[in-house]
C-alpha cells in the first residue's frame, strides 16, 4: 500500500469517528482543549497568533479566536489561493472584518491587499489536521497548504489541536511533510520531544 493510500485509509477512519461526535461532545472536548491552551505560558506570552476557522466537527476554534482578541493578541487567519496553491495570513479584527466562505467551504477573511500580514514572525501558528501522531506529523485533506506555509514562514511554535482519538501511533509521512511542535488534546499537552504537563 502506498503512503497516499495509507493516508487515505487513516483519513477515512478518523473522519468517520469525528463525524459521529454530538454537538455536546464537540463543545465539551473543545472547551477542555481551550482551557489547556490558555494556561500555557507560550500562549500567554504570544503577541501574534495565527488561528484557522474550524469546520463542523473539528475542534472549535471560534471561542479561542474571540478570547485571543479579547486578550489583546494580534490574530491572523489563513486565506487560501487555489490558483497558486498557497495560503497567506490576514490579520482579523472581529469588530470590522468580514469572513466569507472560501475554498473547501472554509471561512476566511475577505481578501484585501491592504490587509496582508505586516508581520515577519508569528509566535504561534495553529495547524488543522484530521489526525496526528505524537511526533507531530499530520494527515490533512492532502492539499499541502500548511506544509508549504510552515516551510516558508517564520514562527516560534506550531500547534496541532485534536481530539484524543485523532492522535495515532504513526502517521505515514513523505519528504515534504512538516510536523508541528506541540499537540493539544482534551486529555493532554504534548510536545514532539517531551510532555509539557
Amino acid at each position: 500500500m502506498s503512503i497516499g493510500e495509507q493516508k487515505a485509509q487513516l483519513r477515512k477512519i478518523i473522519l468517520k469517528r469525528r463525524n459521529e461526535l454530538t454537538a455536546t461532545e464537540v463543545e465539551q472536548k473543545s472547551a477542555a482543549i481551550a482551557s489547556k491552551l490558555f494556561n500555557l505560558d507560550f500562549f500567554k506570552e504570544a503577541k501574534t497568533v495565527m488561528f484557522y476557522c474550524s469546520m463542523p466537527c473539528e475542534v472549535d476554534t471560534k471561542s479561542m479566536i474571540r478570547k485571543a482578541l479579547n486578550l489583546g493578541k494580534r490574530v491572523f487567519l489563513p486565506c487560501i489561493n487555489e490558483k497558486s496553491k498557497t495560503l497567506k495570513a490576514l490579520e482579523f479584527n472581529a469588530k470590522c472584518d468580514v469572513l466569507e466562505k472560501g475554498p473547501y467551504g472554509i471561512y476566511q477573511p475577505k481578501s484585501d491587499a491592504k490587509k496582508r500580514s505586516a508581520v515577519k514572525h508569528f509566535d504561534i501558528v495553529f495547524v488543522p489536521a484530521i489526525a496526528f501522531d505524537e511526533c507531530g506529523y499530520r494527515v490533512g485533506f492532502g492539499h499541502g497548504y500548511y506544509d508549504r506555509f510552515l516551510a516558508t514562514n517564520d514562527f516560534t511554535v506550531s500547534v496541532g489541536l485534536a481530539y484524543s482519538f485523532a492522535v495515532v501511533e504513526f502517521v505515514p509521512r513523505e519528504y515534504f511533510d512538516v510536523s508541528v511542535n506541540v499537540l493539544l488534546t482534551e486529555e493532554k499537552v504534548v510536545s514532539v520531544t517531551r510532555s509539557l504537563q
